[in-house]
């Protein structure tokens, strides 16, 4: 067996970036001195792990793609992606429709993450250089990500699953059978929780991923903004912080639309 298969060297790992919790490094050991331990919440996002060009890209996707996942469950998606179909004349499966709405759905968020990072290394001087400020602060959009993804399938769990305990004890539905139109509509009317109970969790999840977000914005700040620079180091990261309040009003705001159910 193979100790890690992203092939980390456990006596030099500081942090789990690359981890997959696979377990083999502690199975593999023939002595045993390899283990598990806790740290606090998002510290690798907040102040440890290595920035790199490539992986800022990664974190600002998985921002851009949880976002657009929310967006084709609302109401009103079916109307938009089959007018953009009758703009461009496109019929049948609409792929290139589709596609076009999540090429836009992607840059959008990066344009105005790097708006909002230019705007910062302005403020803060230009001293770093923009593609270092971009690496650095891309961590912000792990939390914001993550807590959407979280809160959204929140409500797929209490919307469209039987108890918490048969999900858990049956994660991926094996051998179960597709619910028919009655049982659905009974799943979905006898919700354990209220709507407004559901809500309340997934507001509380998006408040929490807000609140990591700026701990990584403060943490990782200094690197752009300079040490010792006081409260013009933090106003110079009032963008970012923006940018962190706009993209959970977004997510506060989808979460708050009907949304359409894919059986």
């Amino acid at each position: 067996m193979p100790p890690c298969p992203t092939f980390q060297v456990m006596g030099r790992m500081t942090q789990n970036t690359y981890c997959t919790s696979c377990g083999n490094c502690a199975r593999a050991c023939p002595h045993e001195n390899v283990a598990w331990r806790l740290r606090p919440l998002s510290a690798e996002a907040v102040q440890s792990a290595r920035p790199h060009w490539d992986e800022a890209w990664f974190m600002l996707s998985l921002l851009a793609l949880t976002g657009f996942h929310g967006l084709t469950m609302m109401p009103f998606w079916e109307g938009w992606i089959s007018q953009l179909a009758r703009l461009i004349g496109e019929s049948g499966r609409l792929l290139v429709s589709f596609s076009i709405s999540l090429g836009a759905a992607m840059v959008l968020p990066a344009a105005l993450y790097a708006g909002a990072v230019w705007a910062t290394e302005r403020l803060a001087g230009g001293r770093r250089g923009f593609r270092r400020a971009f690496t650095q602060l891309a961590f912000t959009a792990l939390p914001l990500a993550f807590a959407y993804h979280l809160a959204h399938n929140l409500g797929h769990l209490m919307r469209e699953s039987g108890t918490v305990g048969e999900v858990l004890a049956n994660p991926f539905g094996i051998d179960t059978l597709p619910l028919g139109a009655a049982a659905r509509h009974g799943r979905m009317a006898g919700v354990p929780l209220t709507q407004d109970a559901v809500f309340a969790l997934q507001a509380a999840l998006l408040a929490l991923g807000f609140v990591i977000a700026l701990r990584v914005i403060r943490r990782r700040g200094v690197a752009v903004v300079g040490e010792g620079r006081g409260g013009w180091g933090l106003l110079a990261l009032a963008p970012m912080i923006l940018f962190a309040i706009a993209a959970t009003g977004w997510h506060l705001w989808m979460l708050m639309q009907p949304m359409v159910m894919r059986m």
